[in-house]
């Protein structure tokens, strides 16, 4: 993703470090300014709390030396240890000397917390007379940013990024209203402000922003940011089509002046990991056949004729495949050219309704299948290779001109596109090849390939006599980086062989 701006400029930061070398203390001997003033500008009168950041960037753990009488507000189930004689009492964030209603107003924030902040219900508050240390890490793999705020400042922090707070810090959900649930942050963000010292983590190391004029981020890599900063979502650049087609989908467009801390990874990618559709493919490698297992709501589209069993409150639709709201038109195109890629001119959704359920998949030919985990490139798939596919893959029709024609697979091979997983069958075994510069193989042996992948059709020998007597005949050259699946028998040879050995037809 570019990012765009006008005099951004890029904060020079400690590296973090493994050893308990991050202490505060540390910290000052390099950059006493840093303590004093924070990027505000305005004085703190209050001492440093002092504090060691170990394990960072990827295991970060915070421990804090609370002095005596002091209290360390941490979230709750993030403690590790503690020394002995600190007591803990757990809490919802009612603030200083509230009231009656302001624990009621506690209660309700605490369910709003949890509910579309991410947060959990509770708080936990560490104390002793004598002071003493605490240790508190957060739940994913990360890093953890130490922040100063003085009186009027405050940072909006991403849902689930607050850990911990000491001092006159006031947490309060900032409500973001439909630009901030569709950047992936949810409709409540987390606003921590007042005087005293804030920790927050993230997936991933965490890099400081200082931006003056305009700034662009990711959704999903977004930690926290200055309250005086104006956030704005919108697309990633390129309309409609760069939004669905470039993966980048939302950013977050800063304008002001101010801080934005972003992480180094994205948490969807976590999400994404356990929502992967179970396919479980029994009797491979010649009778296979794929056992679809869908939780209730869940969709799989499948080839025509290649359903052979489901369960009793499977939803089985039949359609064309055309895009939603293509209409009558875009449905006919979309069959059409299908067919001339070898497949059916309707394919089939199941869903299941109620409950989980299974359906179970075969392809016509003896062979193996294969379950591909979608890229953002996608696949180039063979005639008659695909058999299904989960809702968000785009199944679409890709012209190869005569060097198609000639490479045994037809002028249109079919493209996947889009998150999801994809099912391909072969005639005989499946085995991955990685193409790495050049790879040759024969036209009748191709199931799959990257999409990034360039290929030629060309002569198998020095000449053109020479490969058509050698029985090869032409190959495909590919070039490029990238992964090739190959079937260990050809459909067209195998017809040859058996038809030769068919009896003459009677006249």
């Amino acid at each position: 993703m570019a990012l765009h701006g006008a005099e951004c400029a890029f904060e020079a930061f400690l590296p973090p470090t493994e050893e308990a070398s991050g202490t505060f203390a540390a910290v000052m001997a390099q950059h006493p300014q840093a303590a004093l003033v924070p990027s505000g500008g305005n004085a703190l009168a209050a001492p440093p709390v002092q504090h060691t950041i170990e394990h960072g960037p990827s295991f970060a753990m915070l421990k804090v030396a609370i002095p005596p009488n002091q209290t360390l507000i941490a979230e709750a189930g993030s403690m590790v240890a503690r020394d002995a004689h600190i007591t803990m009492d757990v809490k919802m964030n009612a603030g200083r000397n509230a009231g009656f209603f302001g624990k009621m107003k506690a209660i309700f924030i605490a369910f709003i917390r949890k509910a579309v902040g991410g947060e959990t219900f509770f708080v936990n508050h560490f104390s002793s007379p004598q002071g003493g240390s605490v240790w508190v890490a957060p739940g994913l793999s990360g890093h953890v940013q130490h922040r100063r705020l003085a009186a009027g400042e405050s940072i909006i922090l991403s849902s689930g990024a607050y850990l911990a707070s000491m001092g006159d810090i006031d947490l309060a959900l900032k409500f973001g209203g439909l630009k901030s649930l569709l950047a992936k942050e949810g409709a409540f963000m987390l606003q921590a402000s007042g005087a005293g010292e804030l920790w927050f983590t993230s997936y991933g190391g965490i890099h400081p922003i200082d931006v003056n004029g305009t700034f662009v981020v990711d959704n999903g890599h977004l930690v926290g940011y200055e309250g005086n900063l104006q956030m704005n979502v919108k697309s990633a650049g390129g309309g409609l089509m760069g939004f669905m087609a470039s993966g980048e989908g939302l950013v977050c467009e800063f304008s002001g002046q101010g801080r934005v801390y972003i992480q180094s990874r994205n948490t969807s990618s976590l999400v994404s990991r356990k929502e992967t559709m179970q396919i479980d493919i029994a009797y491979r490698p010649a009778h296979s056949l794929a056992k679809v297992y869908l939780n209730p709501g869940e969709s799989i589209t499948a080839e025509s004729g290649a359903m052979v069993a489901m369960s009793t409150n499977i939803q089985l639709q039949t359609g064309s495949g055309a895009p939603a709201g293509g209409g009558l038109m875009s449905g006919l195109m979309s069959g059409l050219k299908r067919m001339l890629a070898g497949e059916s001119f309707f394919r089939n959704t199941f869903t299941a309704q109620q409950g989980p359920g299974e359906v179970l998949l075969a392809q016509s030919l003896l062979g193996d299948m294969k379950v591909l985990e979608m890229t953002p490139t996608g696949y180039v798939i063979s005639s008659s290779a695909y058999i299904a596919s989960t809702p968000q893959v785009q199944i679409d029709t890709k012209n190869q001109g005569f060097k198609g024609f000639f490479s045994g697979g037809g002028m249109f091979m079919m493209a996947a596109s889009g998150p999801g997983q994809l099912l391909v069958g072969g005639f005989g075994g499946i085995s991955e090849l990685v193409c790495d510069g050049n790879l040759v193989i024969d036209t009748g042996h191709i199931v799959a390939f990257d999409a990034n992948l360039t290929y030629q059709v060309t002569k198998s020998g020095g000449g053109w006599i020479a490969s058509f007597l050698s029985g090869e005949g032409l190959v495909c050259r590919f070039q490029g980086q990238g992964r090739i699946w190959i079937q260990s028998r050809n459909p067209q040879e195998y017809g040859q062989a058996i038809g030769a050995l068919l009896p003459a037809k009677e006249q």
